[in-house]
């Protein structure tokens, strides 16, 4: 199998990576950089295991921050290399300056693993790049590199034989407290049909698309877009999982215009496939 990608909270524990990202000299050097008392709000370790690191695509992080209620991008993030850090085994890359931008548009994806993650269109990217070049940093491990929230940066997969771990403390200021954010589909308790109601989808669709199986009009796409951007996206999981649609069907087939036909037996679903697949 894939090695684990992400050990979340891992400043917490007294372990040694803990006592890595709670070092007293992080959180000062960040309070320096910010001009006021900063804390870790949370912390993570990635790993880009050698052969199958798997592709982190330009992004900010704050598009995953805001959601959670901050009102303010005054956030970062402190990089900590616990192994060798090379452009060969899919280092950092930043495009300097892109935080002066705040934030820009983000298209949604599901990546290899199934996640839900957002990325800056290629188009985008273009420009970005044009203007701003891009940097990759390497280092060697004990060495850091503190970032702001909304600058662009990304990593490519790790083909390569050496593995590449990082250690992140993600850092707020004192002043910017996380406010009350719009009630999620969760703190609702809505379902799976009632979310999709609100974005004006089925809720075959609304499934689908959550699975990575879009195949959406643009307006369509637009709409789940925009709910994506949402706090109600960030429970988009949950709602597969926890709430999904009651129906006795165990196969579908995709009909073509964005929508669905789901049946019951296997007759049924190889008509469908003649129907909508074969077209005969």
């Amino acid at each position: 199998g894939v090695p684990l990608a992400v050990y979340s909270v891992a400043h917490e524990g007294g372990t040694p990576v803990s006592r890595v990202i709670t070092d007293a000299r992080i959180a000062a050097i960040a309070t320096e950089l910010m001009g006021e008392e900063t804390y870790i709000w949370s912390s993570k370790v990635n790993v880009k295991a050698a052969w199958c690191g798997a592709v982190e695509y330009y992004h900010q992080d704050f598009i995953y921050w805001q959601p959670r209620g901050y009102p303010r991008s005054d956030m970062l993030s402190c990089m900590v290399f616990l192994e060798p850090h090379r452009v060969a085994n899919a280092a950092l890359h930043l495009l300097p300056g892109t935080h002066g931008y705040g934030v820009m548009e983000h298209v949604p994806f599901v990546n290899v693993n199934g996640v839900h993650k957002v990325m800056i269109p290629p188009s985008r990217m273009r420009e970005l790049h044009a203007r701003h070049g891009i940097e990759a940093v390497e280092g060697e491990p004990g060495d850091a590199v503190f970032f702001h929230t909304l600058i662009v940066h990304g990593s490519a997969h790790n083909i390569s034989p050496q593995g590449r771990m990082i250690a992140l403390a993600q850092m707020n200021v004192r002043s910017n407290q996380p406010v009350e954010v719009r009630a999620t589909a969760k703190a609702r308790g809505q379902t799976q049909g009632e979310v999709a109601q609100g974005i004006q989808l089925s809720q075959a669709q609304l499934c689908n698309a959550l699975k990575g199986r879009f195949g959406l009009s643009a307006a369509a796409a637009a709409r789940l877009r925009d709910w994506m951007r949402s706090s109600a996206c960030w429970n988009a999981a949950w709602l597969s999982a926890m709430r999904p649609a009651e129906s006795p069907a165990f196969f579908f087939v995709a009909r073509g215009d964005g929508s669905t036909e789901f049946s019951v037996d296997l007759k049924a679903h190889n008509q469908a496939v003649e129907r909508f697949i074969l077209k005969r």
